[in-house]
């Protein structure tokens, strides 16, 4: 199960040596483990890739509804390093070496960073927030562990689409998050037209929707989004 990676940096700075050095490690070496791994007679190789693949940020007045036709165009180099490991890993795919591809949305859970956490801290400090009607796809680790288990158990082949069983809003996640941290944030819509056309990567990267078609994804309900929130927040055992 092959998760290894850099993560969680902004790659826009990166200079020569470590846009190398990002390469090999999200894009070159997840193909020569699977080498060894297949010289070694292991049958089935697990990659956690990203739904970054697509290079979709949301869409502010449609929503972006990821398909089973939807191209692989990743507009930053973590999504392509992504896309050139899955690349050089279904190359390795046979009978005996089975591949199983994840694409996850943003993944979330006690300890996590990168996005969650963005909002987490918001969360905690504001007390308004636009509150725009979009749709997200997002995956629990708690969903996320056990669909892999039956992956595992199943040993099969194929790309996978996990979220949660349902989408939510940025609205919800934050106002979530702050109910639980026993904060009330208020609501406002005044602001959603101007919202809608403002095109900034970071605005439809917040507010746009995105998520998987039900016809390809892998609905993941172990937890409902409230008790994935609590456990994430530390207030559920």
């Amino acid at each position: 199960f092959h998760v290894a990676g850099i993560a969680h940096i902004n790659t826009k700075k990166l200079n020569s040596s470590a846009r190398e050095r990002y390469w090999a490690v999200n894009a070159l070496l997840p193909v020569e483990v699977a080498q060894k791994a297949k010289a070694a007679n292991v049958r089935q190789f697990i990659f956690l890739s990203s739904m970054s693949v697509y290079g979709e940020e949301g869409g502010l007045k449609l929503p972006v509804v990821i398909t089973k036709t939807t191209p692989v165009n990743p507009r930053d180099i973590y999504g392509a390093s992504k896309a050139k490991a899955e690349e050089g890993l279904i190359s390795l795919q046979s009978q005996s070496f089975h591949l199983s591809i994840l694409r996850p949305p943003m993944v979330y859970g006690p300890g996590c960073k990168g996005n969650y956490q963005r909002l987490a801290r918001f969360a905690k400090k504001t007390w308004l927030f636009p509150n725009l009607d979009n749709r997200r796809s997002i995956l629990f680790i708690g969903n996320l562990l056990p669909f892999i288990r039956d992956l595992i158990d199943d040993e099969v082949s194929g790309k996978f689409y996990p979220q949660n069983l349902k989408t939510v809003s940025t609205y919800e996640i934050v106002s979530t998050i702050a109910m639980l941290n026993g904060k009330k944030i208020r609501s406002i819509k005044l602001l959603n037209p101007l919202i809608k056309v403002i095109d900034l990567s970071i605005i439809r990267k917040v507010f746009g929707s995105l998520f998987y078609d039900n016809k390809i994804s892998h609905q993941c309900d172990t937890y409902d989004f409230l008790e994935s929130i609590k456990k994430t927040e530390g207030f559920s055992d």
